[in-house]
């Protein structure tokens, strides 16, 4: 990550309260993964990792647990999905990251402005799960098959 990236990155996380690997998780879930190891999957994260963050982001509400449609008896939901204020927080961070991104890129020369696209892109490959799999092909079976 360049010290740019690392910079904005920094900023989002102050401004949002969230770490780059919960915001990874949080729209990963977005995206479609119900289960904490479906987020392990699309965000390049170990189980226990993602499991925790998981945890972290369902004990602030922004994410929440439900039932399978086909399980049946009791015990503890193993789905996830996103809250209406984990929504609005994700939908924050990302105007965020493009607030901070256009004022950044306004005050920087033609090379430097260039080398903030790259960077921008490199950020939300980062951010995007589908990109995981593009940096860990060994990834792509478990995200395209995961019925979790």
């Amino acid at each position: 990550m360049t010290r740019s990236q690392e910079q904005i990155s920094r900023a989002i996380e102050r401004l949002t309260g969230l770490r780059l690997g919960e915001l990874q998780a949080l729209s990963a879930v977005a995206q479609g993964a119900d289960h904490p190891r479906a987020v392990a999957r699309r965000t390049g994260q170990a189980d226990a990792a993602a499991e925790a963050t998981v945890e972290g982001l369902c004990a602030r509400g922004l994410l929440d647990r439900h039932h399978h449609p086909l399980a049946r008896g009791g015990g503890r939901p193993r789905l996830v999905h996103v809250t209406e204020t984990g929504r609005v927080t994700l939908e924050q961070a990302e105007a965020l990251q493009v607030r901070l991104l256009d004022a950044v890129v306004g005050s920087l020369d033609e090379v430097g402005a260039d080398r903030m696209r790259d960077a921008v892109r490199s950020m939300a490959d980062a951010l995007d799960p589908a990109q995981v799999t593009a940096r860990r092909p060994e990834l792509a079976p478990a995200v395209l098959t995961d019925v979790s």
